[in-house]
């Protein structure tokens, strides 16, 4: 393919059919065309949206997002607690109500607050 030729594909705007087998794209535009916005409801339609549902969805959204970030806040303590284990070369740890105990094959800790025994 000449010069003139590829001056004149790209003026057109249109790609040549590529050789078999490469996975390039065969004949169409150049550019991708622009997605398409949303559909938006047309006069006399009901609306589609359900506000009790959205407001539900909105909470339940909330409270997700605000369980994720404990589940972060939750391991950042696990490791605190991990880290000052391995520092005392402690594998278990147990004063008062207080009980911790490292799990080797995990890697972890397991930390229990031991409740109150209901006295008879």
């Amino acid at each position: 393919m000449n010069k003139k030729e590829k001056a004149k594909e790209q003026e057109e705007g249109v790609r040549k059919p590529p050789p078999k087998r490469t996975g390039k794209k065969g004949i169409g535009p150049l550019e991708e065309a622009p997605a398409k916005g949303v559909q938006k409801a047309l006069p006399g339609m009901e609306e589609r949206s359900i506000p009790e549902l959205d407001e539900a969805a909105h909470k339940y959204a909330e409270v997700r997002d605000e369980r994720i970030a404990l589940n972060k806040h939750e391991k950042d303590l696990k490791d605190l607690v991990h880290t000052l284990m391995n520092r005392h070369t402690k594998k278990h740890y147990k004063v008062g109500k207080v009980q911790i105990d490292v799990v080797s094959t995990d890697e972890t800790v397991k930390v229990k607050i031991l409740k109150e025994e209901a006295e008879e």
